[in-house]
């Protein structure tokens, strides 16, 4: 994931779409942090049933 994200922060800052970039990868993460939460909290339930 690292490795990934550095390779994306290098092809767009030489593209120079510095301020898209930045919006992008907080918008990705923070749909993945949600994913991983619902995740999260469907299998906490699973196991309580």
């Amino acid at each position: 994931l690292l490795i990934k994200l550095n390779i994306f922060h290098k092809i767009l800052i030489s593209n120079g779409s510095r301020r898209t970039y930045e919006g992008g990868i907080l918008a990705r993460y923070n749909r993945t942090r949600r994913r991983d939460l619902f995740r999260f909290v469907t299998s906490l339930v699973k196991s309580f049933i």
